[in-house]
């Protein structure tokens, strides 16, 4: 056989035995609260996340970490309209939206040996797509709730992407982080109004095996 031959193979063999022995497979669950950015009397919800975890070591303080989440975003409204302007009375109105995404984020994961813990500081990029979602309305006189859909000719564009960063540590096989996501895409499909990108803060717990 040609040495380049069995040079060559060896180099793959060898390749692939390191991949397997690097990378890490996990779950993750996760609390969140989200909001949209900069858009105009919005206030955070409450929402979760839910997914699998790849981790792959590229060198003993550094690795990167893809995940693929199941997680809710949206956000609530809390304010009051005007029932009769000649005696200026007011009804509050609550608002609700939840939408459901599949979530895409990569961390790009620096380690710092304390000692047995691990601190972790963490950034990247995410990617998301909309599943669709629930809106509720609710002035104390009326009820009002609804299935939103996204996409193209919806209200709601399905395609999502920003950036996350946050910290956390690492026990073993267990690592507890906290997460800041800021969304760069404008979800809002209608062309009026203000700009929604979404953003939230998470807590999480992930396992890898």
């Amino acid at each position: 056989m040609n040495k380049k031959v069995v040079v060559l193979l060896l180099a793959v063999v060898l390749t692939v035995h390191y991949a397997q022995a690097q990378f890490s497979f996990g779950v993750r669950a996760g609390y969140q609260m989200t909001n949209v950015f900069d858009t105009e009397g919005a206030k955070f919800k409450p929402g979760f996340q839910v997914g699998v975890v790849g981790d792959l070591a590229v060198a003993p303080a550094f690795s990167i970490q893809p995940a693929v989440l199941f997680a809710t975003q949206g956000w609530k409204y809390e304010g009051y309209t005007v029932v009769s302007p000649v005696s200026s009375s007011a009804s509050k109105v609550k608002s609700s939206v939840n939408l459901n995404y599949i979530q895409v984020p990569v961390h790009f994961q620096y380690k710092v040996d304390l000692g047995g813990p691990k601190l972790l500081i963490q950034a990247g990029p995410y990617f998301g797509y909309g599943l669709g979602g629930k809106s509720k309305n609710d002035d104390f006189t009326i009820t009002n709730s609804g299935t939103i859909k996204m996409g193209k000719d919806e209200a709601y564009k399905a395609i999502d992407f920003g950036v996350v960063g946050g910290v956390g540590v690492q026990f073993g096989h267990i690592q507890v982080g906290a997460c800041y996501q800021l969304g760069l895409a404008d979800i809002n499909n209608i062309g009026i109004g203000d700009s929604v990108k979404n953003t939230g803060l998470s807590l999480t717990l992930t396992y890898l095996f």
